[in-house]
């Protein structure tokens, strides 16, 4: 019996205005002196086969609402599980310590927005972050400033959003994350210094180097994502791409699989920040405001074919041909995680292998059939 894909669509829509206030070059933190103004409603929205909790299940519905308020914070970093906040700015722009930053409380005191959700479902699914989701400028033609003429809303920039799947640990009780991904949804907006301290910005730059900061070994260390993380889908930059018949290049939210009759639950925190390593963190930028909407795409489809998996699995590299073996057409490649090319056995369109490249291939997502994981094969 032909087995049909279903497709399930559910929606969180998350509306946020965002405000900074601050000074300095690179990071605008001030001390005391930076508030976020969450001046809108939280809304979510879900489709029929899913429902939303905002309260810790005491409550389920396809629509919830939280109402906004005001926050003094700043701009931080982390990791989206670990997050740091400046002790203070040197006069080079640049953090002297960091001290643990903290959520936002029910006073509105804090540094990022945690956003607890629930779902509940019938039906097995993995979700995904739609395509329609976006961290926009909340007015982006307001007039210029003593920097330059744009519109300090263009902070969205430096926006960061951190999506978290929270289990419970059945011996202790506590509460335990798993980051699935974070987006930076806008990596082509470029804000650069020009002489006598004016800016210029442009809405379709060139993508940066992406930073965070960890602790480690006692010390702070600013470190940068890199291709796995951008392959993986850990890290992802712009939009999804996702949409009600596949995934695009979301990583796998969380994914249920309730028993017949029965409702999967699970947890999801939403994190979002803006930035200090970002090149849009900057005096020039501090004291904007953006919108945040998300949407959740649910999915059904089969799992890759057992050939695939296999095709997959049996490329290597040839060292004395200095080329990949076995990469069929279906295949997609990137070189450097980001940017992914489908290959075409009758046309073959591999680039050039320099010692030390990474290669990653996998099978894209199909109308009835998920993508495969990625293989990574390194050049020696």
């Amino acid at each position: 019996m032909k087995n049909k894909n279903k497709l399930v669509i559910s929606i969180v829509a998350i509306l946020v205005a965002l405000t900074a206030i601050g000074g300095t070059l690179a990071w605008f933190f001030i001390n005391e002196s930076s508030y976020v103004d969450y001046g809108s409603d939280i809304s979510c929205e879900a489709g029929q086969s899913l429902e939303i909790s905002i309260d810790g299940g005491k409550s389920w519905s396809g629509f919830v609402s939280n109402e906004g308020f005001k926050s003094s914070t700043v701009d931080i970093t982390g990791d989206g599980i670990n997050m740091y906040r400046p002790v203070s700015i040197d006069e080079t722009s640049n953090p002297t310590g960091y001290q643990p930053a903290v959520a936002i409380d029910e006073n509105g005191v804090g540094d990022f927005i945690d956003i607890d959700l629930m779902f509940r479902t019938t039906s097995k699914m993995n979700v995904y972050l739609n395509g329609e989701s976006y961290i926009s400028p909340t007015n982006p033609t307001l007039g210029g400033n003593m920097f330059g003429n744009f519109s300090r809303d263009y902070i969205a920039g430096a926006t960061r959003v951190a999506f978290i799947e929270v289990t419970d640990n059945v011996e202790t009780g506590a509460e335990e994350y798993d980051l699935k991904m974070i987006w930076a949804p806008n990596p082509k907006y470029q804000l650069s210094k020009s002489t006598g301290g004016i800016y210029t910005f442009t809405v379709n730059g060139s993508r940066e180097t992406y930073y965070y900061t960890v602790y480690e070994d006692g010390e702070y260390v600013k470190k940068a994502y890199t291709s796995d993380d951008f392959a993986t889908s850990r890290f992802l930059a712009g939009n999804t791409g996702a949409d009600i018949s596949n995934g695009g290049e979301s990583a796998v939210l969380f994914s249920t699989n309730p028993a017949a009759g029965e409702f999967d639950y699970k947890k999801m925190k939403i994190r979002i920040w803006f930035e200090g390593t970002d090149r849009e963190a900057s005096e020039a930028l501090a004291g904007g405001k953006v919108a945040a909407k998300l949407k959740f795409t649910g999915l059904n489809k089969a799992v890759p074919s057992e050939e695939n998996l296999n095709a997959l699995d049996a490329v290597e590299y040839d060292v004395s041909s200095k080329s990949l073996t076995g990469v069929l057409s279906g295949m997609a490649f990137s070189t450097d995680g980001y940017t992914w090319t489908a290959y075409n056995d009758a046309k073959p369109n591999l680039p050039n292998f320099d010692s030390g490249m990474i290669v990653y291939l996998r099978y894209n997502e199909t109308k009835g059939s998920l993508r495969t994981d990625i293989k990574k094969i390194m050049i020696p």
